[in-house]
């Protein structure tokens, strides 16, 4: 039989498919509500946080730098550990900009509609 990985059960971000949850993370942190007064706090005191706060690639690569932080700490020294960054900031910028897209020809569609 094969034994339960303990760390997975620990930590929910590096569940099978991290990119995923951590896009999640990355619209909470960036998009939600919930987030909106320290979001706004912070971007009102340092334009280098403004920035990071807007940029959908740049938040996600500090996030997955978080990921490869706990990663590290559950499972040790790991090669993947320098390129989980990087795959989180490209899966963020892929799957935002595919968000805004649809966002777009949403719109677009819509001003057609109402035209008409």
């Amino acid at each position: 039989m094969q034994e339960i990985n303990k760390t997975r059960l620990l930590c929910p971000t590096v569940c099978c498919c991290p990119e995923i949850s951590l896009k999640g993370n990355d619209f909470i942190i960036k998009d939600s509500y919930i987030f909106k007064k320290p979001r706004d706090f912070l971007k009102s005191k340092s334009n280098w946080v403004k920035e990071l706060l807007s940029c959908s690639q740049c938040l996600g690569f500090w996030v997955g730098v978080g990921l490869s932080f706990i990663e590290f700490k559950f499972k040790g020294f790991s090669y993947e550990l320098y390129f989980i960054p990087f795959a989180v900031s490209a899966f963020c910028w892929f799957f935002d900009s595919l968000l805004d897209m649809i966002q777009e020809t949403w719109v677009y569609y819509k001003n057609i509609r109402e035209k008409n």
